[in-house]
């Protein structure tokens, strides 16, 4: 917690704060009875009428027209005066700031009526942040730091219980002793009786000068009552509204509390006035420590504050848990507390989700008969045990649907199905062939509790393409014009065959054809390699089958080609033939020829080399015993001239 503090600034105490003196004390208090106004005087016992009931009559209650409610005619009314501790105007100033029927004022008293806040500067309600504003602001209004010490006659001892008549008050303030002479040149303004309605306490203490009395507050907040912890505690000086922790001017060494008020003496049987000790804390170690205590007057006590309650519970459902549900008891009775227990439930038994989502409300009734026979107390507490059906049914998924089906609940299980496919929609994309199919199945339960699984059909085109047509037979031989490139595409635009032709069992595209040539021979005037033909479908499936054959490709030299072979040698016939063929030719010098004849797979067929004499000459070759076709007949000569004809046999 921290405290507000201010600094003690040239305070000039004198000897009249010397020797504080305390009210005698007349007994133990009847604390126990709770008809007793001192009873739980931690939670404030006001200085109020005669059924000791806090009413609105107090500083900045809201309750302008002191009808002893708070209402529009409040907040309509208008409030004059400059003396809100005399013209009965304080009701009004409900922000504390000493001028009532401000809008700040009337503002808070409109949040009260709707609603938007509980309570307007209720001590006992507040927290304690709002305890130290409230106890700032009741400070700076209160007049009792205003009584010079001189004049009045007055000690510590004075101011203290003028600050616990103006803040705690007193009760029946008008026969209690401080309507008596105090033997000095002021009395006591019983005027202010309990104005602010925020308890304080008498504390004893020393100053650096001698014996010092200052007064206390108890800053716990609802849930904290423990009047006895000294941390919750905040201590200042009624002379001069100064903030004291140990070790300042004001607080050393101890700290002992006092409370004065009206108690019931039990050896007289009758009310009277007087102060008793309530905690002693001993400062001088350095952490305080409490060194007596009166905890009748201190600990707020009913008979039912120590009874632990069963606590509210929570269950998932399962077929047989109203037999293992067990809410307990409530524990640590007063003696003599007779107890009563009730079961509500809305469950249900249709087959809905109530069946198995459900609240059961546990009463339990305790009355404690031997506490106060004439005027029996009793408590009452609901304990909520709260079912719930939160799990999903449970199933499995095959090409058939749900099977293995299961719900907690034993009810009915309903499923949704949906599809849906990853296919894609070009034809000429991988994913229209290879795609995913997923068939998902929601499983709902009564209560709506759902689990969704997925059977997953995966579709894949595994086949690659398969050859229709080849560009020759298997490992036949395409011969290349002389000079063209041997790629299939460049062939193809001379005439020649040379690509296969693929189609996909699955009609996906062919995005892929290709060849490897492998050179298996080669000499002075040809290239033969081997070729192997692939193709590829869109979806990166190698063809099923290969095509191979050859491919001849003439090699291009320095030898200088004549346009025809006429140009050369005269004449090669009869063209066609039917085997029987000459070779006519002129030489103008003596030279070598050589005459070589392929068919169109570039195998040789037969040949003739040897010198022959200038002039005219004549070859002769019987070639009736070959298939019939085209043939090439090339004629070559040593001064670097060749030519070639094509030949047909019938």
């Amino acid at each position: 917690m921290g405290k507000v503090k201010k600094t003690l600034k040239n305070l000039v105490i004198g000897a009249t704060l010397l020797g504080a003196s305390i009210l005698p004390s007349f007994g133990n208090a009847q604390s126990n009875n709770p008809q007793s106004p001192e009873y739980g005087l931690n939670m404030y016992v006001p200085a109020h009428n005669s059924l000791y009931q806090t009413d609105t009559d107090w500083y900045g209650s809201g309750d302008v027209n002191n009808d002893g409610v708070i209402d529009m005619q409040d907040y309509n009314s208008t409030i004059t005066g400059n003396d809100p501790f005399n013209d009965g105007t304080y009701r009004g100033d409900t922000d504390l700031d000493g001028q009532s029927g401000t809008p700040a004022d009337k503002q808070i008293i409109l949040n009260y009526i709707n609603g938007d806040i509980n309570h307007i500067n209720k001590w006992e309600f507040e927290t304690e942040e709002q305890k130290i504003a409230h106890l700032e602001k009741a400070l700076a209004i209160d007049p009792t730091d205003q009584i010079n010490p001189n004049t009045s006659g007055w000690i510590c001892n004075q101011y203290v219980i003028q600050n616990f008549i103006n803040f705690s008050g007193v009760y029946d303030v008008e026969n209690s002793p401080f309507a008596e002479d105090n033997g000095t040149n002021l009395q006591y303004d019983l005027s202010h009786n309990g104005i602010f309605r925020i308890r304080s306490n008498r504390v004893s203490t020393n100053s650096y000068s001698g014996a010092h009395a200052i007064n206390s507050v108890y800053l716990g907040s609802p849930e904290n009552q423990d009047a006895t912890n000294f941390e919750k505690n905040l201590f200042f000086e009624p002379q001069t509204d100064e903030f004291y922790e140990v070790g300042d001017w004001g607080l050393n060494d101890f700290a002992h509390e006092n409370w004065y008020g009206y108690y019931f003496n039990v050896p007289f049987q009758e009310w009277k006035y007087g102060s008793v000790p309530i905690v002693n804390y001993d400062l001088s170690g350095g952490n305080p420590s409490i060194t007596y205590q009166n905890p009748d007057l201190v600990i707020s006590w009913t008979p039912f504050d120590g009874v632990q309650f069963p606590a509210d519970q929570e269950h998932e459902f399962y077929l047989g848990i109203l037999d293992d549900i067990n809410p307990g008891e409530p524990d640590s009775l007063y003696n003599g507390t007779s107890l009563e227990h009730t079961v509500l439930s809305n469950q249900t038994n249709n087959g809905s989700c109530s069946d198995v989502t459900f609240t059961q409300e546990h009463t339990w009734e305790l009355t404690a008969g031997a506490y106060n026979p004439s005027n029996t107390s009793a408590a009452t507490h609901v304990q909520y045990i709260n079912v719930h059906d939160q799990t999903p049914p449970e199933f499995e998924v095959d090409e058939n649907g749900p099977y293995n089906i299961w719900d907690n609940s034993g009810l009915e299980v309903t499923f949704e199905e949906d599809s849906t496919s990853t296919q894609g929609t070009n034809p000429n994309n991988a994913n229209f062939y290879n795609y995913l199919i997923t068939e998902s199945y929601t499983g709902k339960d009564v209560c709506d509790n759902e689990d969704t699984k997925d059977f997953i059909t995966e579709v894949q085109d595994l086949e690659g393409p398969l050859v229709t047509s080849y560009p020759i037979t298997n490992n036949d031989t395409i011969i290349a014009p002389e000079g063209v490139s041997i790629h299939p595409d460049s062939l193809e635009l001379y005439g020649v065959p040379a690509w296969a032709t693929w189609e996909d069992p699955q009609n996906s595209p062919i995005i892929n054809k290709t060849f490897e040539d492998s050179l298996t021979y080669e000499d002075g005037i040809k290239k033969i390699w081997f070729r192997e033909q692939f193709a590829e479908d869109v979806s990166g499936n190698p063809s099923q089958n290969i095509v191979e054959h050859y491919v001849l490709e003439p090699k291009t030299t320095s030898v200088k080609e004549s346009k025809n072979l006429e140009d050369l040698v005269g004449n090669v016939y009869p063209n066609p033939t039917n085997g029987n063929l000459k070779v006519k030719y002129t030489l103008s010098k003596n030279s070598k020829v050589a005459v070589e004849i392929y068919d169109l797979s570039g195998r040789l067929i037969d040949n003739f080399s040897e010198e022959q004499f200038s002039g005219v000459n004549i070859l002769t070759f019987k070639l009736d015993h070959k298939n019939k076709g085209f043939f090439i007949i090339k004629v070559f000569l040593d001064d670097n001239q060749y030519s070639t004809q094509k030949l047909l046999i019938h």
